[in-house]
């Protein structure tokens, strides 16, 4: 089952700065007459606001065959369900897969350690039922 991750504030607004501050910086560029220092600064602007919107469109959580996939840019993550020990709703500003505050925290266990991991789904509620499907043992805080 496939959930697509919210967006949150802070990546439209990280995007809008972006995008506005390139141009602004072209702008001067341009009317400054220097066209290396101008290709240069199309080029970078350009990549980051690229990676900036992948990130933003690949942004979903795979639930099936017992583990969850989170796809976020160019990164995949995988947790096997049966490691997660809890999930937890939360508001965290933890840099982590996920491009909201609005969160789930997932505590799971990977070669005798506690690792979290946080997941941003737009259905938080159908992400724990359809987790729960698979592993109903795991609790919920």
């Amino acid at each position: 089952m496939k959930f697509r991750g919210k967006n949150g504030f802070v990546m439209w607004f990280t995007l809008v700065l972006v995008v506005t501050l390139g141009a602004g910086m072209l702008i001067l560029l341009g009317s400054a007459g220097d066209s290396v220092a101008f290709g240069v600064m199309l080029v970078v602007f350009a990549l980051i606001t690229i990676i900036i919107a992948w990130i933003m469109i690949r942004n979903c959580i795979y639930v099936e065959n017992g583990e969850i996939k989170v796809c976020l840019g160019m990164t995949t993550s995988v947790v096997a369900i049966s490691s997660i020990v809890s999930m937890k709703k939360v508001v965290n500003a933890v840099a982590s897969s996920g491009t909201s505050l609005d969160r789930i925290e997932i505590a799971f266990m990977k070669d005798n350690k506690r690792n979290l991991i946080y997941v941003s789904p737009k259905d938080k509620d159908g992400f724990i039922k359809a987790v729960l499907d698979f592993k109903p043992e795991i609790k919920i805080y």
